[in-house]
């Protein structure tokens, strides 16, 4: 049996994910910009100051983490 605990993998999907700071560019769709703690913990559902992830994915990673 599968059970999801909505994780960063399903809140990433669908997004592509670029560190301003680090080797990281993963995933496909509308990007999310960051330092790569930033991706981090916004993909993981922790609060982040306005402006620490930018992009045209941001706010679609926002609504899948604050959701319920």
């Amino acid at each position: 049996m599968s059970v999801k605990m909505g994780g960063g993998k399903e809140h990433a999907s669908g997004l592509r994910l670029i560190a301003s700071d680090a080797p990281v560019d993963s995933g496909t769709g509308p990007q999310v910009r960051g330092s790569a703690v930033a991706l981090l913990l916004a993909v993981s559902g922790r609060p982040l100051e306005t402006g620490e992830i930018t992009g045209p994915g941001t706010p679609t990673l926002t609504q899948r983490t604050t959701a319920g």
